[in-house]
């Protein structure tokens, strides 16, 4: 509700309980996001589980009832909503199955959302593996710096995404897609496996 808020958010996901709040007036809260220019979303997954049958690996849930619980987030006010797909990225890994399992649940989920009149966010309609990369590098963003500091202006926030990028993200943290080394690691045993080949 903060003065000025529009000019920074355009659309604000919420969450089961959120979405049927009210400011302290007693204003629906989704009715005050409208009156400052931004579209009210909810999530609707009920989270990632262990798919049966591949170690390692998930699947996200909650299409059971959503038929339901879209007709009423709809009547609540909510414009579209957000289903997040999980892919762990490891060696062997995602496999086929998994692609499968988590583009056939987005898929439903699309077209449900479609029937009901809200705007799936997502990527390309079935394809899970589309955001996977991107939503698991804010969720790190979000969890190592911005949810650890203090970023009180643009200017900060800039500087302080920027360090973290390039003098620790980039270079020096272990990433799961490369067989969890750090790129700078990576990089070094690549060269020597070149090496090795040449001669």
């Amino acid at each position: 509700t903060a003065d000025g808020l529009s000019q920074f958010i355009s659309g604000m996901i919420l969450y089961d309980e959120t979405i049927r709040q009210a400011a302290q007036d007693g204003t629906p809260f989704v009715e005050v996001l409208k009156r400052n220019g931004i579209l009210a979303g909810i999530k609707v997954d009920t989270g990632a589980k262990n798919l049966a049958g591949a170690p390692g690996e998930l699947v996200t849930e909650g299409l059971d009832g959503l038929r339901e619980r879209l007709a009423e987030y709809k009547k609540l006010g909510a414009s579209f909503a957000k289903w997040r797909a999980v892919i762990t990225i490891g060696k062997e890994i995602p496999s086929a199955y998994c692609i499968e399992a988590n583009a056939h649940a987005l898929a439903r989920y699309a077209a449900l959302c479609q029937e009901a009149g809200i705007v799936p966010s997502m990527g390309s309609v079935g394809d899970a593996y589309d955001n996977a990369l991107a939503e698991s590098f804010f969720a790190t963003l979000e969890c190592e710096l911005i949810d650890r500091e203090r970023l009180e202006t643009r200017e900060i926030a800039r500087t302080k995404i920027f360090d973290y990028l390039e003098t620790w993200y980039n270079p020096r943290r272990r990433h799961s897609s490369i067989d969890y080394l750090a790129p700078i690691e990576y990089e070094r045993r690549s060269q020597e496996t070149l090496a090795e080949r040449s001669v």
